[in-house]
């Protein structure tokens, strides 16, 4: 039934985006705790490596069309606030924008 979508479950705005991508129990919408250690994810090493080669390079930036979380910025955008852009669900925004900086070095 569409109609009870979310019935009986209540979100906080924190935990919102991490529904797009870690598992949850479906009938209190609890975040699932596995107990193993899972290898790093491509999401997670992706933003790890993205800081490591800010730290070394002055002129990296990020920029993300309102995926910050998903595509593993998050580390980025506190460490580097001034290198971070987010544009907003703007895809077409965000290429062009990195052309900008591009072109200006």
């Amino acid at each position: 039934m569409w109609s009870q979508e979310g019935k009986g479950i209540s979100l906080q705005k924190e935990t919102l985006t991490c529904f797009m991508a870690s598992p949850f129990i479906i009938e209190t919408g609890e975040l699932r705790n596995d107990s193993k250690k899972k290898p790093p994810t491509y999401t997670e090493v992706f933003g790890e490596t993205l800081c490591q080669l800010a730290k070394e390079n002055k002129r990296l930036v990020a920029i993300t069309a309102a995926m910050q979380s998903g595509t593993g910025l998050e580390e980025f955008s506190r460490r580097f606030p001034e290198r971070f852009y987010d544009i907003g669900i703007a895809e077409q925004h965000a290429v062009t924008f990195a052309a900008g900086l591009a072109l200006e070095g």
